[in-house]
């Protein structure tokens, strides 16, 4: 299951915290799931269109946007967690904020950033392009679901983080 994770949580997350971790393992991967089908769907529209130069963009976010989200908040909480350190913890902090800015506008959905979100979707609905326009609508929901449940695991973490924390200071106190 964590082939290709290097990090094993089991050995390394404090056992309050590791559902959370795995949670947040479950939602990068599922960013990933996002990036690719926003990139098979950019790329559709593209083609449909006949504006294969405009290809760069979404390219440039699936090509990034893996290690980007794998450095800049998986990896992130994973060490806030297994150091119980507050500074690595702000760091997932800002790094989850602008993951959470990023999925909110995708799915959204802007034509300048080439999001597959739905203001696309509606206009290919309107355009009666309905094959294309199912394939955004699809997209579009994976980016919501990713909205909410990016939303949820923030709130979760500063909770878990705090109940980590709070432990660590009393096992402190008591040894």
């Amino acid at each position: 299951m964590w082939k290709f994770s290097p990090f094993d949580i089991n050995d390394k997350i404090p056992l309050n915290g590791r559902s959370h971790i795995y949670h947040m393992y479950y939602l990068w991967v599922y960013t990933v799931v996002c990036l690719v089908c926003n990139w098979i769907a950019i790329v559709s529209l593209i083609s449909q269109h006949f504006s294969i130069g405009k290809i760069f963009w979404p390219s440039i976010y699936l090509f990034f946007g893996v290690p980007g989200s794998w450095y800049l908040w998986y990896r992130r909480i994973f060490c806030a967690f297994q150091s119980l350190s507050q500074t690595k913890f702000a760091f997932f902090t800002f790094g989850f904020f602008l993951h959470i800015l990023f999925v909110i506008l995708m799915t959204i959905g802007f034509q300048k950033l080439y999001g597959a979100g739905i203001l696309i979707m509606l206009k290919l609905f309107v355009q009666h392009t309905a094959g294309l326009a199912i394939l955004l609508l699809i997209t579009s929901l994976l980016w919501f679901f990713n909205v909410i449940a990016s939303l949820w695991l923030y709130k979760k973490s500063t909770q878990t983080n705090y109940q980590i924390q709070y432990r660590a200071a009393v096992d402190k106190v008591t040894s």
